[in-house]
């Protein structure tokens, strides 16, 4: 806008001067010498006036010159984003996308054998990490008759000489499920072989809920299922196989 105001005021300067000229031929004066100074006043007027005209012209022509070269990298970086555009984009916009077809092979199941085989790999490997773990003698129909009853909740309520393994307490009976699902999932192995019971205790005069797994048919047995569960860091100790199912 500057650049233009400064053009336009320079024209109409020229034409002012180009009309006091042709204003000055053709009139008459009064007198030769007062025409003189008259024409001689309005030219040096507007040589200053160009003059000034000219100094600011040269004020504002390199900022001129830097607006056209930024303006000329303008357009060639908008002509190198539109090429990199057209490179990158489909030949044709009503060109449609085919889908990649997934191979078959990948989708489709595996059979039984290769199944079976798997699976026989994974039971390898585990019994083959595992130890080999003392197992719990389960009570017989007939021999779970002896001393048991059945308590209010239909669970029985058994009393035997047999033994057990004590893997933990609580002070409220809700915590026993609880801590039965907890034992199955950090040691399933040891745990398929047993049989959870929960027993009330009084310990320092604090009513608890004992959580008990087996029966073992001998001491020695629960022993040495306590003695596997302390190797994984569980805490147990062996007691007598009574109290309610679980």
């Amino acid at each position: 806008m500057r650049y233009t105001r400064l053009h336009t005021d320079l024209c109409k300067k020229l034409l002012l001067l180009s009309s006091i000229s042709l204003v000055a031929c053709s009139s008459t004066p009064s007198s030769p010498e007062d025409s003189n100074d008259q024409q001689a006043l309005a030219i040096e007027e507007l040589k200053s006036q160009l003059e000034q005209q000219k100094s600011e012209w040269e004020s504002v022509k390199p900022d001129l010159e830097r607006l056209l070269a930024l303006e000329n990298d303008f357009k060639l970086l908008i002509q190198s984003l539109n090429t990199s555009q057209l490179s990158n984009s489909p030949q044709s916009l009503g060109e449609e996308v085919q889908p990649v077809p997934l191979e078959s092979a990948s989708l489709a199941p595996l059979p039984p054998s290769q199944v079976e085989e798997i699976l026989s790999t994974e039971n390898a490997m585990v019994e083959k990490e595992e130890p080999v773990y003392a197992k719990a003698q389960f009570l017989s129909s007939s021999g779970a008759a002896k001393g048991s009853k059945e308590s209010a909740s239909g669970k029985r309520v058994l009393n035997t000489n047999q033994y057990a393994v004590q893997v933990a307490a609580y002070d409220n009976e809700i915590l026993l499920a609880k801590g039965w699902l907890r034992l199955q999932g950090n040691f399933p192995v040891l745990m398929s072989s047993v049989n959870p019971m929960k027993e009330s205790i009084n310990v320092k005069n604090k009513n608890l809920w004992a959580l008990k797994v087996g029966p073992f048919a001998n001491r020695s047995l629960a022993g040495t299922y306590c003695s596997q569960l302390k190797e994984r860091k569980q805490d147990c100790f062996v007691s007598m196989y009574r109290g309610e199912e679980l």
